[in-house]
């Protein structure tokens, strides 16, 4: 076997350069054009160098190319486990940016074991998503982290992937896996800076979350709050998920509204009382029977199904709020006859954003309907929180879009109507 002459050496450390990634093809178009050149001046080739060179040109601008991997709701947490690392889903494409080749990679993110930095990049695709809805102001950066780092949401625990390109993280994903109802069901989250939209990072993202759903046994994929119209509906739709809920949602700004929408008499036979924390121990039983009451509102093709409220379930969820620092505000009427719990409403407040309250659930048996007891106590529960609360500038809620009665209720004592949005829905096996 003949072995090659030194003089050739540089040619071949060259074309074995250009087999790499895009930064080491760059060192070898560099050396291969200052060879090239040296030949041009020592021996006269002009046109031999300038062919060479102009194919390590084209040969520099080729080959692999790698890309991101890993839908929205800004799911409430709670307390729980620490969340278990996800699967090492690394997955790599080529996205075209503006006539360039952009190489992003989806990896897991740990928010507990995350610098400032890459906490502060995450922020930036994080409330991207706001941008769909300027009227809703966007939490702050410690609000935030507060969030992403309490490892359960309400509906169970959550896990991250992050898509990081040009140095930077471009887009979030989250994965929350439910563990009392909807164990059939994850629900998604997937946000990606505007800029990086259309190009693939997103679905990359999404795909990424897809083994762990699989690996849990889960069989539907859903996603929640999306602009109805919008370009993330679209972008779902067009990867297979169908719209299944409408959603209206609303808000209530307190320097807008005069207090006395909220002097609402309570009807005869009836009192209101109200506690923070936990329900009093005599009417555990007949108020966890009334947050029942909500499974018969609306849900458009929905597979979600509402809790079902026992006693236990109601003293779990009020301890979760108490470890993550949230203050749950309840008002209910209570039928004077029976001493029964007719009625009922939530309301939750944040360390984290002192100036917001989010309006929850809203319920009253069938048997006490058509009284005005949802407006009573929703009137009740705003002159109660303004007074302990006076901080508090926004209340926000959502309701199904086919609710028409609550949506009224929530008119007459001040909120105003943002946005629709919509929930969508997927067969897992259809995404893989």
């Amino acid at each position: 076997m003949t072995t090659p002459s030194p003089a050739r050496w540089p040619a071949f450390a060259i074309a074995g350069l250009m087999l790499f990634g895009p930064r080491v093809r760059r060192g070898g178009l560099a050396l291969g054009i200052l060879l090239h050149g040296a030949i041009i001046v020592a021996m006269g080739l002009f046109s031999f160098g300038l062919i060479m060179i102009a194919a390590l040109m084209l040969a520099s601008g080729s080959g692999r190319r790698e890309s991101s991997a890993s839908i929205p709701s800004e799911s409430r947490r709670t307390t729980g486990g620490r969340s278990r690392r996800p699967p090492s889903v690394h997955t790599h494409t080529s996205i075209p940016l503006k006539g360039h080749s952009m190489r992003t990679v989806v990896t897991p993110f740990l928010p507990a074991e995350a610098s400032e930095s890459e906490l502060s990049d995450c922020y930036e695709a994080w409330v991207s998503a706001y941008a769909d809805f300027p009227d809703r102001p966007a939490p702050s950066y410690r609000a935030f982290v507060d969030l992403l780092r309490s490892p359960t949401n309400l509906l169970g625990p959550e896990q991250f992937w992050v898509a990081r390109a040009l140095g930077r993280t471009v887009g979030i994903a989250s994965l929350t896996l439910p563990q009392h109802e909807n164990t059939r069901l994850t629900v998604t989250s997937v946000r990606v800076l505007p800029k990086m939209r259309r190009h693939g990072v997103g679905t990359a993202l999404l795909r990424a979350t897809l083994p762990t759903a699989k690996a849990a046994g889960r069989t539907t994929v859903t996603g929640q709050g999306l602009k109805s119209g919008g370009e993330g509906e679209k972008w779902a739709t067009a990867l297979g998920f169908a719209k299944v809920q409408e959603f209206v949602l609303q808000r209530l700004v307190v320097a807008d509204v005069s207090p006395d929408l909220w002097a609402v008499p309570m009807p005869p036979g009836f009192e209101v009382l109200r506690w923070t924390g936990a329900a009093p121990e005599a009417l555990l039983a007949s108020y966890a029977q009334a947050r029942t009451a909500i499974s018969d509102a609306p849900t458009g093709a929905s597979s979600l199904e509402f809790a079902s409220w026992t006693p236990d379930r109601v003293r779990r969820h009020e301890a979760e709020l108490r470890a993550r620092g949230d203050e749950q505000r309840v008002v209910v009427a209570v039928h004077e006859d029976s001493g029964r719990v007719a009625g009922l409403t939530e309301m939750i407040t944040t360390p984290s954003r002192p100036e917001l309250g989010i309006q929850q659930e809203t319920a009253v048996l069938a048997e006490f309907r058509g009284a005005g007891l949802g407006r009573v106590i929703k009137a009740a529960m705003m002159r109660w929180l303004i007074a302990e609360r006076p901080e508090t500038e926004l209340v926000i809620t959502n309701t199904d879009a086919g609710n028409a009665h609550m949506i009224r209720v929530n008119l007459q004592i001040g909120y105003v109507t943002d946005y629709i949005v919509s929930d969508v829905e997927a067969d897992l096996g259809r995404l893989l």
